[in-house]
């Protein structure tokens, strides 16, 4: 929710400032907090203050926009400064006013105030160790722990897949007949795909997978979205659930989730939401 957001927000500071970074020199840093005698107040602009606060919004609006570094706190500061310039500018010319920018501001409104709102739930959402427990109980019971090992031969044909079951019937080798004639990245490595949860598979290939038995492969092509598959299950094996401990931080925030949810779909059950007749789908 919150990537969404600051991603969302700053592309809309981009549209109202008119580019996402101006540029210009560093040194468009005006005031200090010293000279204010404000600790929060880094500059002003026009007898307008930046503080603190929006140093780390940007900060962190840069990071969920893919910043892998951290930006010098003067270039930020400069770039705050930008902004604050072109909205003065745009305060001059009434640009508030437009019909466009209107709809921006009470959009951008709308997700702040929605944010804090989700905040401040999530804050006071209450997860119990029982929750977190019966949460944990009824994944381990209801989660499949049965690994695969297999391997198979892609090809793009049916026919092409027959021929090669046929080979593997007259005693073929199906790492050589995969490192062959597989059109799959795993052809390098005779077919195999390792152990793997067949849920994780496409459902054709993890259908045909499921029945066979450990050292048979599969007698018929089985067709998937990526080809013609020919299937060797070679092993399986039961994998242990991780920890209660170790999945604890996780299933929390799972339930806050939940919680948040229920919660939201409380208050669409209590409003009056209208829409036009002509729209169509559920809300």
């Amino acid at each position: 929710m919150k990537c969404l957001f600051f991603s969302w927000l700053i592309s809309l500071v981009v549209i109202l400032a008119g580019c996402k970074d101006i540029g210009g020199p560093e040194e468009t840093v005006v005031q200090t907090s010293d000279s204010l005698g404000n600790s929060s107040v880094v500059v002003t602009v026009n007898g307008q203050p930046i503080d603190e606060t929006e140093i780390g919004v940007f900060e962190t609006e840069f990071a969920l926009q893919g910043g892998t570094k951290k930006l010098p706190r003067a270039k930020v500061i400069a770039e705050l400064v930008n902004r604050e310039l072109l909205r003065q500018v745009a305060d001059e010319q009434n640009l508030a006013d437009l019909p466009n920018i209107k709809a921006k501001l009470r959009a951008a409104r709308r997700l702040v105030l929605s944010d804090a709102a989700i905040d401040v739930f999530l804050d006071d959402a209450q997860v119990s160790d029982a929750d977190i427990k019966n949460e944990y109980d009824a994944r381990v019971e209801a989660g499949s722990r049965l690994e695969i090992k297999a391997r198979h031969i892609l090809v793009k044909t049916e026919d092409k897949a027959a021929e090669l079951i046929i080979e593997l019937h007259n005693e073929g080798d199906f790492s050589k007949l995969a490192k062959s004639n597989s059109i799959g990245p795993s052809a390098v490595k005779g077919g195999s795909l390792g152990w793997f949860n067949p849920k994780k598979m496409v459902k054709p290939f993890a259908e045909a997978v499921s029945v066979l038995e450990n050292g048979k492969f599969s007698e018929k092509p089985v067709k998937s979205r990526y080809g013609w598959h020919v299937i060797l299950r070679e092993d399986q094996r039961e994998v242990a659930p991780p920890s209660l401990e170790k999945s604890k931080d996780r299933l929390a925030a799972t339930l806050r989730r939940r919680m948040l949810k229920n919660y939201v779909l409380g208050l669409k059950q209590k409003a009056k939401i209208e829409m036009p007749k002509k729209e169509s789908g559920k809300i």
